[in-house]
């Protein structure tokens, strides 16, 4: 019992650390970075319209996978397990949807840095790291859920529930 009570305590720590890491700065900045700059560029000549658009709808996905995220962390520091879960996993589906997406699409472009690394690659090795905090709420959410107090208080919840059904 106090070995998993250290446990969610330290997961709790990565989770808050790897929150404002990766959904909150890197995804949420990068969202927002990609709407910025594909209006910009498209604005100057540089894009054409349907590159424009896939840009622009790929940053506001992100956005979106960020909040989702960040949702779940929020649900699962309040002990929302399941609802934490299913948030968290379709953030986490949006935004490997939008990462693949947009590394295609640099990698089309082949766009590299001063010193020719792919952009693909950078932007894999910037957001990759997102799996850490997927993994953390995940874990956290099914320790809370099935933990021996919770499934406790759901099997008296439970009996209340047929006892108030049976003197109907």
């Amino acid at each position: 019992m106090k070995n998993i009570k250290i446990l969610k305590k330290t997961l709790k720590i990565i989770l808050i650390v790897s929150t404002v890491i990766f959904p909150l700065f890197f995804n949420l900045l990068g969202g927002a970075g990609l709407v910025y700059e594909s209006v910009t560029n498209y604005s100057a000549g540089l894009l054409t319209r349907s590159d424009f658009s896939s840009l622009r709808n790929l940053g506001v996905l992100l956005l979106l996978s960020s909040v989702l995220m960040l949702s779940a962390t929020v649900l699962c520091i309040k002990k929302n397990d399941m609802l934490s879960i299913i948030l968290e996993t379709s953030g986490f589906i949006i935004f490997i949807t939008v990462l693949v997406l947009l590394i295609n699409i640099v990698k089309k472009s082949g766009l590299s840095d001063e010193n020719l690394k792919p952009y693909s690659q950078i932007y894999f090795q910037r957001h990759f790291p997102t799996v850490i905090h997927f993994l953390v709420v995940f874990a956290l959410s099914l320790i809370d859920y099935f933990s021996y107090d919770n499934m406790l208080q759901r099997k008296i919840k439970e009996n209340k529930e047929d006892a108030d059904e049976s003197k109907k």
